[in-house]
């Protein structure tokens, strides 16, 4: 099993043996929750957007896509119950194997490439995403942060919120650094970035 500073280190893609659900919720909470990510960013008309991120609880498992794991009668793995049950040991990656393997099988990928979101973080791609321009698109977002990882794209799609933060909407990762998200979408300068402990 890694360390969480290791998964802050990695350069390539971690096995599953090497990770737990626990181990990326203390990775979640050690490097991204209390953490506030402020992008600088300008658009095509040279207007200029502050874009104030912030990680929360309640989203870890909607990141890690495992509210869609789930089968008759079972109960759905999100939000703050779902977040409390990993951290007291409650649901494994053998609970959700159990619960429905195909689902688990699907967001595998999300749960390895989880760690990769701080060096996507530190220095991203951006785009002001617009659902319209991707057929038979259900993401809704405001910007999505991008970057290519071995043969994979990763995006994060974040939404402001009522308070005028943003928060981490989405986690996918696409193959073969696939652009089916980022085509024809408005790119974003991003001028400056700064990390303050909250």
């Amino acid at each position: 099993m890694l360390t969480i500073q290791e998964l802050n280190e990695l350069a390539s893609l971690p096995n599953m043996s090497d990770l737990s659900l626990k181990l990326l919720l203390e990775f979640y909470e050690s490097h991204l929750c209390g953490k506030e990510f402020n992008y600088n960013l300008v658009d095509n008309c040279e207007k200029e957007l502050r874009v104030n991120l912030a990680f929360y609880n309640k989203h870890f498992c909607h990141l890690l896509g495992i509210q869609h794991i789930q089968s008759r009668g079972s109960t759905i793995v999100k939000g703050e119950s779902g977040y409390q049950s990993i951290k007291d040991g409650l649901v494994t990656f053998d609970t959700l194997i159990n619960i429905n393997k195909a689902k688990f099988k699907s967001v595998k990928h999300r749960i390895q490439y989880f760690p990769f979101l701080i060096k996507l973080l530190e220095n991203p791609t951006v785009i002001n995403f617009d659902t319209s321009l991707v057929n038979d698109c259900v993401i809704t977002c405001d910007f999505m942060l991008h970057n290519d990882y071995e043969s994979r794209k990763i995006h994060l799609g974040i939404e402001k919120s009522i308070d005028n933060y943003y928060y981490a909407k989405t986690f996918m990762v696409e193959n073969n650094c696939g652009t089916r998200y980022t085509t024809n979408q408005q790119p974003l300068i991003l001028q400056s970035s700064q990390v303050i402990i909250k």
